[in-house]
């Protein structure tokens, strides 16, 4: 039987944190609230975008805001695209689609992974990324220019799960587990927020058990769009 380890004990300063989380939902707000307590910071934080108006109650951007975030790995800045400086020394900002692949070459131990060159330019301006292009450059045996993009690790994962199975840890989802079964193979160490535990059978589990560190249980049973402006 597994026991649970808390999120504290292995906290330090100036790791890389990947959090799940797209369109304002599925981010884990109690396990966010945890590193708001914690005296860690100079942290670096893979998340797949910070959400478009502030949630004081446990949101990414809370983080940013309480100074113990340097540098954002992300695919949409939201109303801090306004004054990222002000909070942030580095923002990096890619298409989703190449944020969820660079995930997953992460995840599945890749060193990473090969991007047309006119795509590249899309997003790594020679502005914003000065010679960037030429040093990852190179040309395959199709003839078609690519840029090489190197996988994303984090020391830590935190994402939340529909269902947990608190003897064995596994994860189980229903419909989509968004982005994270990518992120939790992608770290070091993965902790995870359930909305539900009980058991998870082998043809439930998304994320196996042995990918998990610890757990804690969500203050709802099951997952919502939160920090959301009504139109």
């Amino acid at each position: 039987m597994k026991h649970n380890v808390e999120l504290r004990e292995h906290l330090y300063s100036g790791q890389t944190i990947a959090i799940s989380g797209v369109d304002s939902a599925y981010y884990p707000k109690l396990l966010v609230k945890e590193l708001l307590k914690s005296d860690v910071n100079d942290l670096t934080v893979i998340f797949n975008e910070t959400n478009a108006v502030y949630d004081p109650d446990g949101d990414v951007a809370d983080l940013i805001h309480a100074g113990k975030v340097t540098r954002l790995i992300t695919s949409h800045l939201g109303i801090l695209s306004r004054n990222w400086e002000e909070y942030l020394d580095y923002v990096e900002i890619l298409p989703m689609d190449i944020l969820a692949f660079k995930l997953q070459a992460g995840a599945n131990h890749l060193p990473g992974i090969a991007v047309p060159a006119s795509y590249a330019k899309l997003y790594r301006t020679e502005k914003r990324f000065p010679g960037w292009m030429k040093a990852n450059a190179f040309i395959p045996a199709g003839g078609e220019p690519m840029v090489f993009e190197a996988a994303l690790n984090a020391d830590i994962s935190l994402v939340v799960a529909d269902r947990l199975d608190p003897v064995t840890f596994n994860v189980g989802y229903t419909g989509t587990s968004y982005n994270c079964m990518d992120i939790a193979r992608c770290s070091t160490h993965c902790f995870a927020e359930a909305y539900q535990l009980g058991p998870v059978g082998y043809d439930e589990t998304y994320i196996p058990g042995q990918y998990l560190k610890g757990y804690v249980k969500s203050e709802t049973d099951k997952g919502v769009k939160t920090n959301w402006e009504e139109a």
